[in-house]
């Protein structure tokens, strides 16, 4: 139900017999040769697919270092030490401006039901011992199905984010919705947080032949990966035409690359560049009226286009 990323909870989970059966693709013996011994060998050698020739090429040195017992309020960081903290990500008890780059994947506003997945534990919370509640869900998780509540938590992050980062350090993290308010949503958390976009990258999404994609009519088959600093190092932010342009130059890329991108794809593409036009004093409202401009005049490109298409056969 994980691995596949399937999105959609059971009613009835089945579970596998994970020790006896060498050919289920959950059993231990084929997990532990697919999955943690990959997992070694990625660790010693970290490599990335070169999307021109398509092999595989070492981006980085191996990952090693101490995992360290304590976290490090103090500042005085071990070298090469690994940090976990499974606790509230809006208090993090990290000095100020000690952290270079923040990488995260928060959740796409109500998109992915993860309390809701790890509610199939539930039964195995209950064999621990002590008083289990009636669901795996926190009152402090950022998923929220309304936009306001949704904004408001994640600007919370966000705004832990931007103390501990260093002035010159970037904030980057991956998003998609097919919504208006979940993009708007997400401008005004950004900017509420003090930090303005000044680059959005698309890229696959994992697992795009999931169930829920193939029966979408306009499925999401692309992330953006937005670039964050903070709002009072950013230079001057790209103009609606740029980014335009931009958007376009990404999605005639994509398409040479074999992508058949749907409308949702490419207005994924298009409001993530359109974020890098928004500064400090700009509100969601605004970015909310340029997004809904913009598409505008993109979906009666493609008409046009289609129409011209249309008459010359």
């Amino acid at each position: 139900m994980f691995s596949h990323h399937i999105l959609k909870p059971e009613r009835t989970p089945i579970e596998a017999n994970v020790w006896g059966t060498p050919f289920s693709s959950g059993s231990f013996s084929n997990l532990f040769r697919a999955r943690l011994l990959r997992a070694i060998q990625y660790r010693h050698a970290p490599v990335e697919v070169n999307g021109r020739t398509g092999k595989s090429i070492v981006s980085a040195s191996p990952f090693s270092g101490q995992v360290q017992p304590q976290w490090p309020t103090d500042g005085r960081f071990a070298p090469r030490g690994i940090y976990i903290s499974c606790s509230d990500s809006t208090q993090t008890d990290l000095p100020h401006r000690s952290i270079d780059l923040i990488v995260t994947d928060p959740p796409f506003f109500d998109n992915v039901h993860y309390s809701e997945l790890a509610d199939f534990f539930y039964a195995w919370q209950q064999l621990i011992g002590g008083k289990a509640g009636q669901t795996t869900r926190n009152t402090a998780e950022v998923q929220d199905s309304d936009p306001a509540r949704f904004a408001a938590k994640l600007q919370a992050v966000l705004h832990e984010c931007k103390r501990v980062l260093k002035d010159d350090g970037l904030l980057v993290f991956t998003y998609h919705h097919s919504r208006d308010e979940g993009w708007k949503a997400l401008a005004e958390a950004i900017l509420g947080a003090g930090f303005v976009v000044v680059n959005a990258h698309p890229v696959r999404s994992e697992m795009s032949v999931a169930t829920p994609k193939s029966q979408a009519k306009e499925p999401i088959q692309l992330d953006i990966i937005l670039v964050c600093c903070k709002d009072e190092k950013q230079l001057a932010p790209l103009t609606i035409s740029q980014a335009r342009d931009s958007a376009r130059r990404k999605l005639r890329r994509l398409r040479e690359s074999g992508f058949n991108l749907s409308r949702n794809d490419c207005k994924v593409v298009l409001l993530g560049s359109l974020l890098s036009t928004l500064n400090s004093k700009d509100r969601a409202d605004d970015f909310s009226e340029r997004a809904k401009a913009e598409l505008a005049i993109e979906e009666a490109k493609a008409q046009h286009q289609n129409s011209a298409l249309i008459a010359k056969v």
